[in-house]
């Protein structure tokens, strides 16, 4: 009688490092499209420019994007066990709404001056 054949050592799922190396670069794409030109890069430009000591700045400035997408994570995973997707995703789109309707209101309020 023989041995069976011993089954091969598992591998990861590679569909699944494919999905979390996906995600990187979308948190990347999303972040870095966010990011530019509004008044964290504005002001880190202004700390540049006053200090004159660009690698400090740009040390502290990492430090602070870095701490600040932690802190939002560990909210988000907390959130996320405590709330529905479906209910997150209608808070959202309700907030989005919300802040568009405060901007629409003051264009108006500005425009008809």
């Amino acid at each position: 009688m023989s041995k069976p054949e011993p089954k091969p050592a598992m591998a990861a799922d590679p569909s699944q490092s494919a999905g979390e190396s996906g995600m990187v670069w979308v948190a990347f794409g999303s972040i870095l499209l966010a990011e530019l030109g509004d008044k964290t890069q504005l002001a880190t430009m202004l700390l540049s420019a006053r200090s004159h000591s660009p690698i400090a700045t740009f040390v502290g400035a990492s430090l602070a994007l870095i701490l600040t997408s932690i802190l939002g994570v560990l909210a988000g995973q907390w959130i996320a066990k405590r709330v529905s997707a479906a209910l997150l995703n209608w808070l959202a789109g309700a907030g989005f709404v919300i802040i568009g309707m405060g901007i629409l209101w003051q264009a108006l309020q500005d425009w008809s001056i």
